[in-house]
């Protein structure tokens, strides 16, 4: 979650928005890999 503040915080302060894109990347990511595990 911590992760999430800090991404936040620097497209907030530095307008830098790649950390955030790539954390909600990974987290999409891997939530598909989740259910495809899941309705194998």
């Amino acid at each position: 979650m911590i992760k999430y503040y800090e991404a936040l915080e620097e497209a907030s302060i530095d307008e830098n928005l790649n950390p955030f894109v790539q954390l909600i990347a990974e987290t999409v990511e891997e939530s598909l890999q989740r259910y495809i595990s899941a309705v194998k």
